[in-house]
């Protein structure tokens, strides 16, 4: 929870969100928990605690050296893709047995090359190497591609995230992903995509559409996915949700300018 806050607009709640990290940091960091053989998930969770604390300092760093104006209390905003990502790794780097933990924990022990600090601020962490899996067996590749797929909808939630989406092509990714899956018998991972495409059209604002739209031929394609590939026999749901998607696309990019 503490780590999802740390993207919220609200900086009083930031700030316990980071004194929270803090306490936490310094306590699985102590020289008694490092003795407590029985707290098997301490090393993970003083990983991901690390990262990020060193990361936010680095980042305070640089807007210190940037501007005057910043108070030494002011505690700056992650962008919600890294927030909502952290908070859920957390909760997986303490289940060694989940199907995802060597995935996220090979991400997190690669930051010490970085310093132990995190370096994905401004994209979407972990999203190319979990969707993009070199393991050799297709369900986990499956299980980690599904996990980043749904962990980018989750987290877009302002249009703040276009940026760091855009940066590891992530939207890219996604269209091509779904020319591989339309004509497969499997929808659980072509119905990610599209809430995930849901909700990156519902909040990254009409300049952003109006980019996808003319760089990408994003409403030609949507509509190219019902016409022909029979979709419709396969999946109602989807067939539904890709004309939804039309419509939402229609309507913003019609609608009066945002300052994006």
């Amino acid at each position: 929870l503490a780590l999802g806050s740390l993207c919220c607009d609200c900086e009083s709640l930031r700030r316990v969100a980071l004194s929270i990290l803090s306490i936490a940091s310094k306590m699985v960091d102590s020289e008694d928990a490092k003795n407590l053989s029985s707290w098997r998930e301490r090393p993970q969770l003083a990983l991901i605690l690390n990262a990020t604390r060193r990361a936010m300092a680095r980042e305070f760093a640089e807007s210190m050296n940037s501007s005057s104006n910043k108070s030494p209390l002011h505690v700056l905003p992650i962008s919600p893709p890294c927030s909502i990502f952290l908070a859920k790794a957390s909760l997986i780097l303490t289940q060694p047995g989940d199907d995802l933990y060597p995935a996220l924990n090979r991400y997190f022990l690669r930051l010490g090359e970085e310093h132990g600090s995190l370096q994905d601020f401004g994209r979407q962490p972990a999203f190319i190497s979990l969707f993009c899996s070199s393991t050799t067996e297709e369900s986990m590749a499956s299980k980690e591609r599904c996990w980043a797929i749904q962990t980018l909808g989750d987290s877009f939630i302002t249009k703040r995230c276009f940026g760091p989406l855009m940066a590891c092509h992530g939207f890219e990714l996604l269209l091509s992903r779904v020319e591989g899956l339309v004509n497969t018998p499997d929808f659980f991972e072509l119905d990610l995509i599209i809430r995930a495409l849901g909700r990156i059209l519902e909040n990254c604002g009409q300049g952003s559409i109006d980019y996808l739209a003319s760089k990408h031929g994003l409403l030609q394609w949507l509509c190219s996915l019902i016409v022909g590939r029979q979709v419709h026999e396969k999946s109602h749901r989807t067939f539904g949700e890709i004309l939804a998607l039309i419509c939402l696309v229609l309507k913003k990019s019609s609608g009066p300018t945002d300052d994006e």
